[in-house]
């Protein structure tokens, strides 16, 4: 797989698990390209697009969401450059009941990209 096509699919992952958090009742909070932050207003107004394509402007980025009912932070921790099943490369959470849940979610999300297992 050439790196433009493994890019684009690493980018396509990010999207979809970004998309069904928020279907699920996450709130998107910020964007980090690695080294800026996207910002708190831009961030509100942006595209998922913008928001993927930020966080994929250097070889690492970070997406922080905020948990239904809780509103407690958790993020997800890019990887880019690997492949579409290493992208999202670790979470973190505000304790340790958020990152359980959490991941919980991230994983089925990953599922439903069909990017585990593959």
């Amino acid at each position: 797989m050439s790196a433009s096509i493994r890019f684009d699919n690493e980018k396509q992952v990010v999207r979809q698990v970004c998309e069904r958090l928020l279907r699920w009742g996450y709130s998107l909070g910020n964007v980090s390209d690695g080294e800026e932050l996207m910002g708190a207003t831009a961030t509100k107004n942006a595209t998922m697009t913008e928001i993927v394509e930020w966080s994929s402007c250097a070889e690492s980025g970070q997406i922080l969401f905020y948990a239904p009912h809780t509103g407690k932070r958790c993020s997800l921790i890019l990887i880019y450059g690997n492949s579409p099943q290493e992208v999202v490369a670790d979470l973190s959470a505000q304790d340790e009941d958020t990152l359980t849940v959490f991941t919980e979610h991230v994983d089925s999300a990953l599922e439903l990209t069909g990017i585990l297992g593959n």
